[in-house]
């Protein structure tokens, strides 16, 4: 039977044939489903039609309808129209957001997800109104779904998904909609808590001179990298540097350097952790198995204070930069350049000199210099005075608990680096409100711009736009609405 003459409507997770009648979505004139651009490769498209409080997914060839999925959008014209391509993959089985959970996030842009309908953050039980309210405007922004359709999202629609969102309202979906709904009715939400198993990514495509898959090559031009070996642009076209980077880790691995990169070979590159090489200049925001590398290095040295996690982030910068004037690298601006990395592996590296150790009775810059960051970090609610006083102790002690470290309330060499460097771990010692400074009040904004509250660029400042989101977070939580943050409510939506 051809695929034109069937429709698998998954609702449920149980495959229900639908009548051949209910096949075809007609759309008005300005509803017509543009074609996707040449040479897209992935498997399926999403539209999202907001006068339905539909989702359909369409096959990304045919652009055939293959699976219909019930929503809530944002509230009023929150939800922003378009088209807008998934900017990356991300797979969580729950996700805490302020004083909610929700299931499989995948984003659209910004601080708008698909995702499941709400949990309670105190059990994780089902939000019963978030339920209630599904396939009607509900959200602030987002698009919220069935737990299992947002897991189907989650596991087949990838970085590279085209996502439109419309205003319409499709012809022939207003039945499908009324359906789902007396479905989810009748059968009660506990059906459709997620079952399904991750489908298995396709195998890579043979990638070899004259090839054109260019969303592929750049996956690879990006492993290259993040393994060492490629320097140059993500630009899709496998020659030159590319070809010479691929036939390098070849090399490395002990196979023949034929510039064919074979789906046997790219499937093995993409679980390879080991095999690096020293090719590429390092600036913030690189990942991959040779930042680990760099980061692992850097904290046998003892520059670096933290867990090696893949990422160039902060601490790696600041433990670079630290390796840099060790090292007498100039300038030490934390970009580890290529040419520096193999002193960096070889035995002469330099070491730091350890900073004496932070107690009670400690006086002088070194302590005033914590105290300023621990008090940007939200551990710290005192005065900068440069003096280690009991306040000073129990905001190290509160700092050494968040991240698992035991609670001695003093500052060795080692933590004095790690809190310097890192700003991963936020507090909530001191209360906030317009004209706050610090990496709390960014970590603040960041949590409500995922909530949908906040829609700037999240930053340090606690200005007039915080304090806005602040009341719409307090208003849908039942609180006074003052626009500033007390330690509680700030712990609420840090989660802390």
């Amino acid at each position: 039977m051809k695929r034109t003459h069937i429709l698998l409507l998954v609702v449920l997770g149980v495959l229900l044939a639908v009548p051949a009648g209910a096949l075809s979505i007609k759309r008005s004139p300005y509803t017509i489903e543009p074609p996707v651009s040449k040479g897209y490769e992935m498997p399926y498209t999403l539209t999202v039609y907001l006068g339905n409080q539909m989702v359909v997914a369409y096959d990304g060839q045919t652009q055939e309808p293959v699976r219909y999925m019930i929503c809530s959008s944002g509230k009023g014209n929150i939800t922003p129209r378009g088209t807008f391509t998934m900017p990356a993959t991300y797979t969580s089985g729950w996700d805490r957001w302020g004083g909610v959970y929700v299931r499989y996030p995948t984003r659209i842009k910004g601080p708008y997800y698909f995702h499941s309908i709400l949990y309670n953050a105190s059990d994780k039980s089902l939000n019963m109104e978030s339920w209630r309210k599904l396939g009607t405007k509900a959200s602030h922004g987002c698009i919220r779904m069935t737990p299992l359709d947002a897991q189907w999202i989650n596991y087949n629609c990838k970085k590279g998904t085209r996502i439109r969102i419309v205003n319409d309202r499709a012809e022939g979906l207003k039945d499908i909609h009324d359906r789902i709904r007396k479905e989810l009715d009748r059968d009660g939400h506990s059906s459709v808590q997620p079952t399904l198993k991750p489908t298995p990514t396709p195998p890579p495509p043979i990638i070899e001179p004259g090839s054109t898959a260019t969303v592929r090559i750049k996956s690879l031009q990006k492993q290259l990298r993040q393994r060492g070996f490629y320097n140059g642009p993500m630009s899709g076209n496998y020659e030159g540097a590319t070809i010479a980077a691929w036939n390098a880790y070849q090399k490395a691995k002990g196979w023949a350097e034929d510039s064919i990169a074979t789906t046997e070979e790219q499937t093995e590159m993409a679980s390879d952790e080991e095999t690096v090489a020293l090719n590429v200049d390092l600036v913030s925001g690189d990942t991959g198995p040779i930042v680990f590398k760099v980061e692992t290095r850097l904290k046998e040295l003892g520059f670096f204070a933290g867990t090696p996690n893949k990422t160039y982030d902060q601490a790696a910068v600041t433990a670079v930069k630290k390796y840099q004037l060790a090292a007498g690298h100039t300038p030490a601006n934390g970009k580890l350049l290529s040419s520096q990395q193999p002193e960096l592996f070889s035995v002469t590296a330099p070491t730091p000199t350890p900073k004496p150790p932070l107690r009670l009775g400690s006086n002088g810059s070194e302590v005033k210099a914590l105290q300023q960051r621990l008090y940007s970090l939200g551990f710290y609610a005192g005065a900068v005075t440069g003096k280690y006083q009991a306040s000073t102790a129990q905001a190290v002690s509160d700092y050494q608990a968040a991240i698992g470290a035991a609670q001695t309330g003093e500052a060795d060499s080692a933590l004095q680096a790690r809190i310097a460097g890192d700003n991963a771990y936020v507090g909530a010692a001191r209360s906030l409100k317009v004209g706050s400074k610090g990496i709390v009040v960014k970590a603040l904004e960041q949590k409500l711009s995922e909530l949908g509250y906040f829609q700037g660029v999240p930053d340090n400042a606690f200005n007039a736009e915080t304090s806005l989101a602040v009341k719409k977070y307090q208003k849908a939580n039942a609180l006074a609405q003052t626009g500033t943050v007390t330690r509680v409510v700030l712990k609420q939506i840090l989660g802390l």
